[in-house]
């Protein structure tokens, strides 16, 4: 993966503040040294020629026109280049964005990021400049999710994360200290404490923070790894099937068996690092006891390959078992054992994460 740095981003951005910025308008250099402070207004590349506007001392303007053979090159300004473009040429916003950020017109180069982030065609460094045009603004929380959108696409970015998890603190309200005891007789009552308006951001933790994750035997080969990035835990399951033929599986038995009753859904989330779309699946043990019981599996779910995708399986739904081996079966209402997480992979290898797994009660 090509390497790309916050700190390069940040460091430009510190750089560029501190650059002079050229005057509105267009520049056309002639081949004599003359240079026109102008506004191009008609530039045929048919034509021999050019027409632009020059702006007298004493504000009067005129038209000129100049012969392209004399010309050594146009630089045209930001509204110039803006009215170039099409309403859909995200890659040409973006670029349109490294230049207004090269001449320091930091709104400009704002604009079109936030337009063009994202788009096909631009490339994911347009959310780290917009990241770091957040920041400058002091515009905390957008720089966040712009780094998070990054990271999301590059998750093996270790300074992007490491970025995440400094913003994060900084938005995150410190805890209240306590409070002195009250003085006897007359003291002043104790002032309510007024809630932040900044939100609370935390890691949720569930199954993937369990160590006792295992390749399943009767799968694909493959490797399973509880991870952790930061101060969140995740699980690493490498699968390589050779063949394509066969599923991946990873499992963790439970310590605690989980009513089936009392759950309605599991939900976690999974980032695909490989290129191309995956299916996951969800399968139960599910019986009286550890050794009463069946395999039972969901339909799978496709999981897009770069940016981490929430997957949400309901308890309710239809299963598939033995011997029918269709998606017909209800779960019976007994204790859930193990939890199984499949890949249908349909190429050969690759490495997916989980995190976030979770049951759902269906309880706020």
């Amino acid at each position: 993966m090509r390497k790309k740095t916050v700190l390069l981003f940040l460091a430009l951005a510190a750089l560029l503040l501190a650059l002079p910025v050229r005057a509105g308008g267009d520049l056309v250099i002639l081949k004599n040294g003359v240079r026109y402070n102008c506004k191009v207004i008609e530039d045929d590349p048919d034509s021999d020629h050019i027409l632009v506007r020059i702006t007298y001392e004493g504000g009067k303007t005129g038209v000129i026109s100049i012969p392209r053979k004399n010309i050594v090159r146009i630089e045209y300004d930001y509204e110039s280049r803006k009215a170039r473009l099409r309403p859909d040429d995200y890659a040409g916003r973006y670029e349109l964005a490294r230049f207004c950020m090269d001449h320091g017109l930091y709104d400009e180069a704002l604009a079109e990021l936030e337009a063009a982030a994202g788009k096909k065609g631009v490339p994911d460094d347009a959310f780290l400049m917009l990241a770091s045009l957040y920041e400058h603004k002091g515009m905390k929380m957008k720089a966040l999710a712009a780094y998070i959108e990054y990271y999301n696409r590059h998750p093996n970015d270790v300074e992007v994360y490491e970025k995440i998890v400094e913003l994060k603190k900084s938005l995150t309200p410190p805890k209240p200290t306590a409070s002195p005891a009250p003085t006897p007789s007359g003291a002043p009552p104790k002032p309510t404490p007024r809630p932040s308006l900044t939100p609370r951001i935390t890691v949720i933790e569930g199954l993937e923070a369990k160590p006792n994750w295992t390749v399943a035997p009767w799968a694909g080969p493959g490797a399973v790894a509880v991870k952790r990035i930061g101060g969140n835990r995740v699980v690493e399951f490498l699968y390589d099937d050779p063949g394509a033929s066969q599923k991946a599986a990873c499992y963790l038995l439970l310590a605690d068996p989980v009513d089936r009753k009392a759950v309605e859904r599991l939900e976690l989330k999974a980032l695909n690092s490989a290129e191309h779309p995956v299916q996951v699946a969800l399968a139960f043990w599910v019986g009286r006891s550890l050794q009463d019981g069946e395999y039972y599996e969901a339909k799978p779910l496709l999981v897009p390959p770069g940016k981490w995708t929430p997957l949400s399986f309901e308890i309710a739904g239809k299963w598939k078992c033995q011997p029918k081996w269709t998606y017909t079966e209800a779960l019976p209402n007994e204790k859930i054992w193990v939890v199984f997480l499949l890949v249908y992979p349909g190429r050969n290898e690759g490495e997916i994460k989980f995190d976030e797994i979770v049951f759902s009660t269906g309880k706020k």
